[in-house]
């Protein structure tokens, strides 16, 4: 086999990843705006099927820009700056 040969052959058992940090099972959206409206119909469509009419504790409250494949997400977590602590006096 030619070297050339050899450096185009696929390499078996190598599974190729589209995004590094692990971003695939990630829904991505495009833009700020788009993640915000996802946002809103997810946090809607809970509150209306839930039984006691309160929404999920788990549901996004936020949109992040990601590095990685330039898109936004959305998460559940606080923003790290709006993080407060309650010191025990």
């Amino acid at each position: 086999m030619s070297e050339k040969a050899v450096r185009l052959k696929k390499k078996s058992g190598h599974k190729r990843v589209k995004y590094l940090r692990g971003c695939s099972d990630k829904t991505r959206f495009k833009s700020l705006e788009h993640a915000k409206e996802a946002k809103e119909r997810i946090r809607y469509i809970s509150a209306m099927e839930s039984i006691d009419g309160k929404p999920s504790n788990y549901l996004p409250i936020r949109a992040y820009f990601c590095g990685n494949c330039a898109g936004f997400h959305l998460t559940s977590r606080p923003d790290r700056d709006d993080i407060t602590m309650n010191m025990a006096s």
